[in-house]
């Protein structure tokens, strides 16, 4: 099962984050267990979504933020601290985007995929 928690901010009509933090964080942890490495694609999907998003937040966004990445894992810390707001509503935008591509990912392949709000 693919894991994603995203930390310090919650999705209710928008998304909030949450005060007094100085940083958003998403993670993105496992394999789906449905196919053998490099043909499995709900895990292929999973990684294009949130690795685009990723990305987007760097170049669409003009927001910097620190990323480690292995197998299996990617951790993105994006400080909100210092962003204004032309930059807030474009993470918004980006990460609304990511959640309704995972969710309808969920929806297609129930039990491939976790997600959290931490």
């Amino acid at each position: 099962m693919v894991r994603v928690y995203f930390k310090n901010f919650v999705l209710e009509d928008d998304i909030i984050f949450t005060k007094g933090k100085n940083e958003i964080e998403i993670k993105v942890e496992g394999h789906t267990g449905l196919g053998f490495k490099g043909a499995d694609v709900v895990c292929s999907a999973i990684s294009a979504l949130v690795q685009t998003s990723i990305l987007a937040i760097n170049r669409v966004a003009k927001i910097n933020q620190k990323v480690k990445q292995r197998d299996g894992y990617l951790k993105s810390s994006i400080p909100i601290v210092y962003i204004n707001v032309d930059e807030e509503k474009s993470l918004k935008i980006i990460l609304n985007t990511m959640i309704v591509g995972l969710n309808e990912i969920d929806n297609n392949y129930p039990g491939t995929l976790e997600i959290s709000y931490i």
